[in-house]
């Protein structure tokens, strides 16, 4: 998909132009199909910013679709539509995809590069106005996203808008919100952490199969296990999100200079209390420390730290452990470098590229990333200064087909 600019402002009008092979959009099993706006690395389309609708081929399907050719001649379709820039600030892409189902939305069918929305002066407010009005509505989840791309997009302090509130104020109470958010969050998994260790000593049962057997919950008990499990994961979630925030905030030397004195020691404060390696906030800094002496038998960040030789000992002998499970057996590399080799050789015995031509591996199998099972990626590269002319790479592209057929390989799929 081409994208008419990659820096734009809010609500900035696109042409947003769109192709997918026939093959695809013709398939009755894409009942569907979108194009769907959705933040850049977002590692779902579902839910996206907006999605529109594709529409279809023939009479009512609209004029902006029609059935043509791509440049190695394989039947596509295209389009274009019209979308508005998002409101936040970020980095967003266009995807094409299958909203009929929630496993059809997992699947992304085409999608275009990212591009950039910055904010102006109004636009900062209107943004902070967003994030403050989520919060107080404690749909947190989603104040402290628009909270996080609002600063990250910020490149000036902003200016009134028309019901004359101030940036400045905006970014103060939304921080407040946030220092808020942060302490419950803190009660809830310290809350969390003594309620599964209460579990797990009324589940290891004192006083042997009489107490398992008196230790069995109910379906009442189990449901409500299920709610606690789900408010703690939510809690989790935000503990990093809040940091996130935090850190955001702090980057940004023009936010950061709108916040009181009060408010910058007090983020520094905050950022102390979070532990990198358990992904939570605690009380203090301290408890930090605690916490870590509690869970690993030392603090990390203690650069005298006294570290028992035994965990060291420990760690060394679950890697050594886990690591056969992991890597591919001694023959990985040679039988890989034997199939590169015999499709090179066969494509080099038909003659039909320029001499000097190879067959180059790449991806996991090159780069020791690669397990048993794991795709072979390959690419044909020609010398220097050489190329096949458009009009004859479909023929080329079937004609590599028919010699790799010849050679024994079995369910080729040339491009069509």
């Amino acid at each position: 998909m081409d994208i008419d600019g990659v820096g734009l402002r809010p609500g900035s009008y696109l042409d947003v132009d769109w192709q997918l092979p026939l093959k695809i959009f013709a398939d009755p099993t894409n009942r569907d199909l979108v194009c769907g706006l959705v933040r850049y690395g977002a590692g779902s389309n579902s839910p996206c910013v907006v999605a529109k609708s594709l529409g279809r081929l023939g009479r009512g399907g609209g004029g902006n679709i029609r059935q043509t050719h791509d440049m190695f001649g394989n039947d596509i379709v295209q389009g274009k539509i019209n979308f508005h820039a998002p409101k936040s600030a970020g980095m967003f892409v266009f995807r094409l995809f299958d909203q009929s189902s929630k496993e059809k939305t997992m699947v992304t069918l085409g999608t275009s590069l990212y591009f950039v929305v910055e904010l102006g002066d109004l636009d900062v407010t209107q943004n902070l106005r967003h994030s403050l009005d989520s919060f107080v509505e404690k749909t947190y989840l989603k104040a402290l996203t628009q909270f996080t791309t609002t600063v990250k997009g910020m490149r000036s302090p902003g200016k009134p808008n028309s019901q004359h509130e101030y940036p400045q104020e905006l970014m103060r109470r939304c921080l407040y919100q946030i220092f808020e958010m942060l302490d419950e969050g803190v009660k809830v998994m310290d809350d969390a952490k003594a309620w599964f260790e209460r579990s797990t000593s009324l589940a290891g049962g004192e006083g042997g199969a009489e107490a398992a057997g008196a230790g069995e919950k109910s379906a009442k008990d189990k449901e409500r296990d299920d709610e606690h499990y789900s408010s703690i994961k939510s809690a989790s979630k935000l503990q990093v999100d809040i940091y996130d925030a935090l850190v955001m905030t702090k980057s940004n030397r023009i936010a950061f200079a709108m916040l009181t004195d009060q408010q910058r020691s007090y983020i520094d404060l905050c950022l102390a209390r979070f532990c990198c390696y358990q992904h939570r906030f605690y009380v203090s800094s301290q408890a930090v420390v605690e916490a870590r002496r509690s869970e690993f038998g030392f603090n990390i960040a203690d650069q005298d730290a006294h570290v028992d030789a035994s965990v060291f000992t420990h760690v060394d002998d679950a890697i050594s452990a886990l690591l056969p499970t992991l890597l591919p057996p001694p023959t990985f590399e040679e039988e890989r470098e034997a199939t590169r080799m015999r499709i090179q050789d066969a494509i080099t015995n038909s003659h039909l590229l320029h001499e000097g031509t190879t067959l180059v591996a790449y991806g996991s199998s090159k780069n020791g990333l690669g397990v048993q099972g794991s795709d072979l990626d390959m690419c044909l590269m020609l010398p220097s200064g050489q190329d096949v002319a458009q009009a004859d790479k479909p023929e080329m592209i079937e004609s590599i087909a028919s010699v790799l057929g010849a050679a024994g390989m079995l369910d080729i799929r040339p491009r069509r």
